[in-house]
């Protein structure tokens, strides 16, 4: 389960299982309702998709109409039909999508801004666009991009092939073949030399040089050497790195802290983290412990408490004993 590294050009919309800060999206009979980390169904299964709390609400879809639920399941913003296409919420503004159909999964028209009363602040004129992130939103115009701030004003020209989400005060940039970062000025702070690159966090960015994986500090200093066959980001202080066919973890040193030996693997997350062993997945804990036995045909990350498994074609969601505590 490899995750694409670096920028991404459009939003898509995924229905996969949405974690919602500490509640849970479900389907239940082919609708979706919100259970909280007991198993308990808090917000009834009546929506054709729940999306992740953000700013304190979650998108939802009836029929062809988007709209805003808050924690409790109250309907706080309604687009009447109004968007093709809603994103959640960052910063205090939703990407909205007008115009649009849909094309390999990704959705095409043109993108602004609604804030949390659902009033379009930011007009919708933009190819493309991406969610706010430390107060500046990536757009598209005539194949370019560049940034936006929160009142729409174009801050960082649209000059760049692609570009990422700001984070950590930087944003990653594909300028012709190859990519760098530039901070909030626009200033090109680390060169345009990698190949491709991931966000900064926690000071650390992926990079990936000769189809190599390794990780630069916010001065461009390669902390750890892009020595690694595939590798993700830091996440609960340890990454998964490939290394010969197998997955491990490395700490923020580039110590290999939990040995390469897994047929795959998950990010850390609260704690744990899935491994596929014999064609089963199971948890570990950040010492390298199996602390839920490798049983399962499938397993997402844990969230909140819950994670999601499959097992007989059939889908649970285990709490970090294990315990079953809602089945699909």
């Amino acid at each position: 389960m490899k995750t694409k590294l670096g920028i991404t050009l459009s939003v898509l919309l995924a229905f996969s299982t949405p974690v919602l800060a500490d509640l849970t999206a479900v389907e239940i009979d082919q609708k979706y309702g919100v259970i909280n980390e007991t198993g308990k169904l808090v917000i009834p299964a009546k929506y054709d998709y729940v999306g992740k709390f953000s700013d304190g609400l979650a998108k939802v879809k009836i029929d062809d109409d988007w709209g805003f639920i808050n924690k409790t399941g109250e309907l706080v913003i309604s687009t009447k039909y109004k968007y093709k296409f809603v994103d959640e919420f960052s910063d205090g503004l939703a990407l909205v999508v007008l115009n649009s159909f849909s094309f390999g999964g990704l959705f095409v028209g043109e993108r602004g801004f609604i804030n949390k009363t659902g009033e379009l602040v930011i007009p919708a004129k933009y190819d493309d666009a991406g969610n706010f992130s430390d107060g500046l939103a990536r757009v598209q115009i005539d194949d370019k991009w560049g940034f936006i701030n929160k009142t729409g004003e174009l801050v960082i020209p649209a000059k760049y092939d692609d570009a990422g989400n700001f984070s950590d005060g930087l944003a990653v940039v594909r300028i012709n073949d190859t990519v760098g970062f530039i901070n909030k000025t626009g200033e090109l702070v680390i060169s345009a030399k990698y190949d491709n690159a991931g966000d900064f966090s926690n000071g650390l960015a992926l990079v990936k040089i000769n189809d190599k994986y390794g990780f630069i500090n916010k001065t461009g200093k390669l902390a750890i050497p892009t020595q690694y066959d595939f590798a993700d980001k830091f996440s609960d202080g340890l990454a998964r790195v490939e290394i010969n066919g197998k997955y491990g973890f490395i700490n923020k040193t580039g110590k290999l802290v939990i040995p390469a030996k897994y047929d795959d693997a998950e990010d850390f997350s609260n704690g744990l983290a899935a491994v596929k062993i014999n064609g089963k997945y199971g948890f570990i804990n950040k010492t390298g412990e199996l602390v839920i036995p490798a049983k399962y045909d499938d397993a997402e990350d844990f969230s909140n408490g819950l994670a999601l498994v499959k097992t007989n074609g059939k889908y649970r969601f285990i709490n970090k004993t294990g315990k079953v505590v809602f089945e699909k």
